[in-house]
């Protein structure tokens, strides 16, 4: 008898903890994340800002050479290509002086491997910048490709008065795999978080393979200044430091995506995600704790509901509610 009393305050006890983490992320949805279904999109782009596209490339030759003229043929009229030859090895800077001199709006700068003196790809995006004439910068990286002809038409229409960011969302390439099939969801789970953060007036990060903003924001920030000694951030912790609820736009226009280039190997990816994951430790503490509270509530939930679907005398009801 006190066994069986005993298990059924254990089932109620986790009918409670269920009930709570969904209420969670109820709330979440409600006031995030249901903002992304509110989107509204351009339909008609005009040409409006003249535009820098930036891209810093270390090693990438085949890359650039399967991606650099879908950047260049991109169906908007008044913008220059800035490719920054961040010290490559691998016949980068022949490959590069040859396209400048087919491509009259490419523009090349070539970084000595020896002379940087920031860690990460911020020194050779700083060199990129400061290289741009226009006011406007869209960066992407050199593994990246625009989906369609109207990439940067899609993301310059975000730049209305008063905003000085746009965020974009970057997908990976879909691959045969366990691993490509993760990828593809955690890009997909993070881009949820980020951009209907970012709606709602709480802009955290945004991605350097989709991301526009001013060059006289980055200018009067004094540049990385802040993440100097950090190797990743030039994206997310640039954002966070010069982003506020007015000077940021989110476009997610099915034209304005570009498509990145997923590792193949756990051990590549492990790697790039450790990256990640150190900057995170470096995001305002309001936002690791509304980041926390959702993620621990979106595990816990599902842990303890299949928990419960085995223990539970009323699993048929308790599949049927969730």
């Amino acid at each position: 008898m006190q066994l069986f009393l005993g298990t059924e305050v254990v089932i109620w006890v986790l009918y409670i903890c269920l009930a709570v983490f969904a209420f969670i992320q109820v709330v979440y949805y409600l006031y995030f994340f249901l903002y992304l279904t509110k989107y509204s999109s351009n339909e008609i782009c005009e040409e409006t800002n003249p535009v820098s596209i930036i891209i810093c490339s270390k090693n990438n030759l085949e890359f650039l050479k399967r991606n650099l003229s879908l950047v260049m043929e991109q169906d908007y009229s008044n913008f220059e290509l800035i490719v920054v030859n961040d010290g490559s090895w691998d016949g980068t800077k022949d490959f590069l002086d040859q396209q400048s001199m087919d491509y009259s709006h490419l523009k090349v700068v070539h970084l000595d491997k020896d002379r940087n003196h920031m860690a990460g790809k911020k020194f050779a995006l700083t060199m990129g910048i400061k290289a741009a004439t226009n006011e406007h910068l869209l960066l992407i990286d050199a593994d990246c490709a625009p989906v369609s002809k109207n990439w940067i038409r899609s993301m310059m229409s975000k730049f209305e008065d008063g905003k000085d960011i746009v965020l974009g969302f970057s997908p990976y390439k879909k691959y045969f795999g366990l691993l490509n099939l993760f990828i593809r969801y955690e890009t997909l789970y993070v881009g949820m978080h980020y951009l209907s953060f970012a709606m709602k007036g709480r802009t955290y990060m945004g991605v350097g393979r989709n991301l526009a903003y001013k060059k006289s924001l980055f200018l009067e920030n004094k540049g990385f200044a802040k993440q100097i000694n950090i190797a990743a951030g030039d994206d997310d912790l640039f954002v966070q430091a010069v982003a506020n609820a007015e000077n940021t736009k989110v476009c997610i226009d099915p034209d304005s995506f570009t498509l990145s280039e997923p590792h193949r190997k756990v051990g590549a990816w492990w790697n790039q995600k450790k990256r990640h994951l150190s900057v995170g430790s470096e995001y305002k503490s309001s936002t690791k704790a509304l980041l926390g509270v959702y993620n621990i509530s979106f595990l816990l939930f599902y842990l303890l509901l299949f928990s419960a679907i085995f223990i539970s005398p009323y699993w048929e009801w308790i599949i049927l509610i969730y």
